[in-house]
């Protein structure tokens, strides 16, 4: 037992993005098969804080500043049960702005890692870009949260749906706008949720192709493209 965790610590120190990216997939889908909506309090809880401490560990790691992601991480979590408990819309929005502040806080700690010059390994920066890519919609759908409790019917919901949107419709549609699949069934039905969902959009868009471009800079050409130039 105690060599399974000695192993499993130095893959994290040797791989912290791809720890990183293996955690968020995992925990994404423990929680669409939980439902935080009709399961238990603390049972979402914990997802937040197995989600904020993988965050947390993988920027460590690479000597980033991480006190103020574990501390707004804990506030999230502390308004989720308060949220539970309150039944008050205004813990819900102060939920959700947390959160949302949260995530886009992470997306932008993995960025400045990525285009921080250093000799790290250009895959390391890469898992970190991914990393980023799979966070970034989090982002978003606190921000589609937000807009729809200033007004309930800014989304219109699909036919096997009931709007208020929940959490886990609304982070649902938020990975389809930002990955531009477009297969959901809800659609933005105010000026301001339509404005928010093209900008989402468009930040995915430059987000692929600015980072894919710094990234191949990173990446060696292949021996025989180096003789050539030579």
């Amino acid at each position: 037992m105690h060599s399974v965790v000695r192993r499993s610590r130095k893959w994290v120190r040797e791989r912290p993005f791809i720890f990183l990216i293996t955690a968020q997939l995992a925990l994404l889908i423990a929680d669409a098969v939980l439902d935080r909506n009709d399961a238990s309090t603390f049972v979402s809880a914990g997802l937040l804080v197995l989600f904020t401490s993988a965050v947390v560990i993988a920027l460590k790691s690479v000597r980033m500043p991480t006190r103020h992601l574990a501390i707004l991480g804990g506030a999230a979590v502390c308004l989720r049960i308060l949220e539970y408990y309150a039944h008050q819309q205004a813990v819900s929005l102060l939920l959700y702005t947390v959160w949302g502040v949260f995530s886009g806080a992470a997306v932008l700690s993995l960025i400045r890692f990525t285009l921080r010059q250093d000799r790290v390994e250009a895959f390391d920066k890469l898992a970190a870009v991914s990393a980023a890519y799979i966070e970034f919609p989090q982002f978003w759908s606190s921000v589609f949260l937000l807009i729809q409790a200033g007004d309930p019917h800014a989304f219109h919901p699909g036919p096997h749906q009931h709007a208020p949107l929940d959490y886990q419709q609304m982070l649902y549609f938020a990975y389809n706008v930002f990955t531009t699949v477009d297969i959901s069934d809800v659609l933005p039905a105010s000026r301001l949720a339509s404005i928010t969902v093209v900008l989402a959009e468009i930040v995915a868009q430059l987000f692929v192709v600015i980072f894919i471009a710094r990234l191949v800079g990173f990446f060696p050409g292949k021996p025989h493209e180096e003789k050539g130039e030579r």
